[in-house]
């Protein structure tokens, strides 16, 4: 801009010239000439200092939110036991054990009971990843304890011989694992979310054993099921109900596939 200015400018002082004579304004025109280009450059630095001021003061847009990566989704994470607890903690309240023990305990008896030695196929039903702490009611943690599960599959079927629909086992799903706790009582299960058998409420059973001695043995439900309102045995749990209701949440695995996340704490004396 200053450039077309200052050869505008000259122009007119050429165009004065040829004519023979410049006016008193002209020459003044012609003397301020230096004088308002320098005041352009002035401006001209002024903007660019502006635009750069603009520039470092400028909030980056937000971006819309994107899924994130399925690895750094975590299921819910048990607490330790360095959490506050308010002590004591209140007893888990037994159940009854049922008539569906195993009889004969499968050869393969992890923690995980969606995958099957020998067996590359998953079981039908939701995923349900159940962990949590055994603990003293003073909140000591309990570590180098058994703790067992056994259930129904997504058919309502038990590996037990005298289920009228054991011929409709999942042969994909273990229905009985165990899990060792760890030094924190920290204990976790991979298992399916189990399905209804006859008019009960959906539950695990859970057994504790420590030094070969059973220590506990006790059933844990869901919130929200319906039938836990007809159910004598949950009745007979009275208010430490609560107690044995798995919280629930949803995540995904290392895999990626969606799973229900379900955590309780067992407190033994």
């Amino acid at each position: 801009m200053k450039n077309l200015y200052l050869i505008i400018t000259l122009f007119a002082v050429f165009a004065l010239a040829a004519c023979g004579s410049v006016s008193e304004p002209a020459a003044d025109a012609i003397a301020q000439a230096p004088l308002m280009v320098e005041a352009m450059d002035l401006k001209d630095a002024e903007s660019a200092a502006d635009s750069e001021a603009e520039e470092s003061l400028s909030i980056p847009e937000v971006e819309e939110d994107q899924p994130a990566d399925p690895e750094e989704i975590q299921p819910a994470v048990t607490p330790t036991a360095e959490t506050p607890l308010d002590l004591p903690l209140p007893l888990t309240p037994p159940q009854g054990e049922g008539p569906f023990y195993p009889v004969e305990k499968p050869a393969d008896r992890d923690n995980n009971l969606v995958v099957v030695e020998g067996l590359s196929s998953l079981p039908e039903g939701s995923i349900l990843t159940l962990s949590g702490r055994l603990l003293r009611t003073d909140g000591t943690p309990i570590g180098g304890a058994v703790i067992e599960i056994w259930q129904t599959d997504n058919n309502g079927v038990y590996l037990h011989p005298n289920d009228p629909g054991i011929a409709n086992r999942d042969p994909a799903f273990q229905s009985y694992g165990e899990a060792v706790t760890a030094a924190d009582g920290n204990y976790a299960f991979v298992t399916l979310l189990p399905n209804i058998y006859g008019n009960r409420p959906r539950h695990i059973h859970v057994k504790v054993v420590q030094d070969d001695r059973e220590q506990l043995t006790t059933q844990f439900y869901f919130a929200g099921d319906e039938r836990l309102q007809s159910d004598g045995l949950v009745a007979s749990a009275g208010e430490d109900l609560s107690l044995l209701l798995v919280d629930m949440s949803e995540g995904v695995d290392e895999n990626g596939r969606p799973v229900l996340v379900g955590v309780r704490d067992i407190v033994l004396p």
